[in-house]
């Protein structure tokens, strides 16, 4: 017969003997920083078609290396907490926590078969000198660069590639969107790491204006104005006289070109968000010539520029209704419609590649709706249809140019510009419903007198808006609410 078990006081205290810990974690699962399981291949590695690669635990040299704060491979073996960590899809010939260089190859070219039109500020040089240090890492700033490689992979997984897409296959397994969210989520984690500098650096700049795009693309608009304002301000930070005067090296022209492509995005969204500017033309400034000199395929940019180069912290001011005794003229906003209205040239539409004819073509009646809206604000508009700018019914005239002269291109050369082109065209719709509710056609112009059916051209507007990114989930329903809150009997 057993002995019972001996009975233990409660208010004796036992030493229950520490169980020792001891990690069984594959390579990569130790790594990530993920749970693994006891066989091999475990089954994280299984499910994501890498069970060739999962081998046992490192030994205690290269662990104690990896978690060093002096090792190199810090910076990218901090991966995100995502579903399918980009350091796990690598080859066993690229180095460990780093993008498969597949991956990058794709997006390079990607990048400036499909944006480089609008965004031209990495040259094939740089990139080629950006990639090659993150790989070598041949000196203190390779970090910087890797997190730069990590936010252009982002951008066009999120603005180029189809969303619910593979690109690739049998190398990630997340789709194209939810890829390019661990991208950026990667990338900001890595800049979250690097060191600060006085100076900043020419890669940390346009690293920060990769991520006000991806946070744009996903209509983060508060943290992607964050990004914007900051790269702005690194910009003005960073001195290229040293190195740059009496040159003509790959950062000089990066430069150059950073500097427009952000003062054109810094003052398209201070105009969609009324928000002030940091950057101005001054005689400091290359001129757009000099920027652009020698590159037929920036000839759209340039006109992109032209385009924004007019408005400067005087007409924000007005437009931000800035408290001012200063008194403002028609003839004030007459020449900076004049300066908008010569900035696309119609010799060089033909040389224009359709995701440039698209931008241009509606930022350009954009900004005319802009100037409408400041008019009608300050008393400037009349009865009388000479000129047809100064007019009541000026945004119906815009959204005729806008059918005739967009029906011609695809969505694909539409939709590559990410949100801001639909928010564009949201804002003329809403102008045109505007017009429509208070201005009726009946009482100022007949419709056989505009020969046209304005109706028509809103619907136009409503169509490109749901096709394109951010419309069906967001501005669409706006839309219709705005319809439905001043034209109750219209039937879009």
């Amino acid at each position: 017969m057993e002995a019972p078990p001996a009975v233990v006081p409660k208010d004796s205290k036992t030493h229950r003997p520490k169980r020792s810990q001891v990690s069984r974690a594959c390579a990569r699962c130790r790594r990530l920083q993920k749970g693994c399981s006891e066989r091999r291949p475990c089954d994280r590695c299984i499910k994501v078609g890498l069970a060739e690669q999962c081998i046992g635990r490192q030994t205690s040299e290269e662990t104690v290396q990896s978690h060093t704060p002096q090792s190199p491979a810090i910076g990218l073996a901090l991966a995100p907490s995502t579903p399918f960590a980009t350091a796990g899809t690598l080859p066993p010939t690229t180095n460990h926590g780093f993008i498969p260089i597949h991956v990058i190859n794709y997006c390079v070219d990607r990048y400036f078969s499909h944006l480089f039109g609008t965004i031209p500020i990495l040259t094939s040089s740089y990139v080629s000198s950006i990639t090659s240090r993150c790989l070598e890492q041949r000196d203190t700033a390779w970090r910087e660069a890797s997190c730069l490689v990590s936010a252009l992979c982002a951008l066009v997984m999120l603005q180029v590639e189809e969303a619910d897409g593979y690109s690739f296959p049998g190398m990630v397994s997340e789709t194209n969107g939810s890829y390019g969210r661990s991208l950026l989520d990667r990338a900001l984690l890595e800049r979250h790491h690097l060191p600060l500098r006085p100076r900043p650096s020419m890669e940390l700049i346009i690293l920060t204006f990769l991520i006000y795009a991806c946070h744009a693309r996903l209509c983060r608009h508060s943290q992607a104005f964050f990004f914007l304002r900051e790269s702005a301000t690194l910009l003005l930070l960073h001195d290229p006289e040293p190195n740059f005067v009496g040159t003509e090296d790959i950062s000089s022209v990066v430069y150059q070109r950073l500097f427009w492509v952000l003062l054109i995005s810094e003052r398209s969204n201070a105009i969609r968000y009324r928000r002030p500017v940091t950057l101005q033309v001054t005689k400091a400034v290359s001129g757009l010539d000099e920027a652009l000199v020698d590159h037929p395929h920036l000839v759209g940019f340039r006109c992109l520029a032209l385009l924004f180069q007019p408005l400067d912290t005087a007409f924000f001011a007005l437009l931000n209704e800035e408290s001012s005794r200063r008194t403002h003229s028609v003839q004030e906003l007459g020449s900076i419609e004049s300066a908008i209205n010569s900035a696309l040239e119609p010799a060089s539409d033909h040389s224009l590649h359709d995701t440039q004819k698209s931008n241009l073509r509606v930022t350009q009646l954009w900004l005319r709706i802009i100037l409408w809206q400041m008019r009608l604000r300050l008393g400037f508009l009349s009865e009388k249809r000479d000129p047809i700018s100064l007019s009541y019914s000026y945004p119906l005239e815009l959204a005729k140019d806008l059918m005739l002269s967009t029906r011609d291109l695809s969505l694909e050369a539409m939709r590559v510009h990410g949100i801001g082109l639909t928010e564009k065209l949201f804002d003329m719709a809403c102008a045109v419903v505007d017009v429509l509710a208070r201005v009726p056609l009946s009482v100022t112009q007949p419709v056989i007198e505009l020969g046209f059916e304005p109706v028509n051209n809103l619907r136009y507007l409503r169509h490109l808006i749901t096709e394109l990114p951010g419309g069906a989930s967001v501005y669409t329903d706006l839309l219709d609410k705005h319809v439905e809150e001043f034209l109750p009997d219209m039937v879009l």
